[in-house]
């Protein structure tokens, strides 16, 4: 009995969700409504971040571009806007100490400052992190694994919240 109950809950969920979803509402972040509100609008990450990790700051521009609906190519029409994330490189900080006396686990942080240049009343948005805490092991190749597993952790957490903070001034 109890199964059948979760498997009725399940199915209901499901078909409210697609029912919600077929009459016209979009859940946030959707990027068919970012579309139009970006059309012509130009993606362009830059700052000290870019320089010192370029794949960090190439996999912010997809994201950012396939979550807002906009080009991350420059266009040639002089009158769009270009939005310009000023990225910070990653800072790691130590958080915990194991019994011996040896770093553990850390923190990664990413900062950016989402600049937005060709409006007339540009929004002056804040400053925006991302940030998540690991453990590093002993051997360096699985350390080295850990960082950049965790450097693309901080960055998804950024992406989305440059996300919310840019579309909810901009809109």
């Amino acid at each position: 009995m109890k199964i059948f109950r979760h498997i009725w809950i399940a199915t209901l969920l499901i078909a409210t969700t697609f029912f919600i979803n077929g009459c016209g509402y979009r859940f946030p972040g959707d990027p068919q409504k970012h579309a139009a509100i970006w059309q012509g609008t130009t993606l362009k990450i830059s700052g000290e971040g870019k320089k010192q990790y370029p794949v960090l700051a190439k996999k912010l521009q997809i994201k950012l571009a396939n979550r807002l609906g906009m080009s991350d190519k420059s266009s040639d029409n002089s009158k769009s806007s270009t939005l310009i994330i000023d990225l910070n490189p990653p800072d790691r900080t130590l958080i915990l100490e194991d019994e011996d006396g040896r770093a553990d686990q850390y923190r990664i942080t990413i900062t950016a400052k989402p600049i937005l240049k060709g409006f007339t009343k540009a929004p002056n948005y804040p400053t925006v992190k991302g940030s998540t805490t690991y453990y590093e092991l002993r051997a360096s190749a699985t350390t080295q694994t850990a960082r950049i597993s965790a450097q693309t952790e901080a960055l998804q957490s950024l992406s989305e919240a440059l996300v919310a903070v840019i579309t909810s001034i901009k809109e």
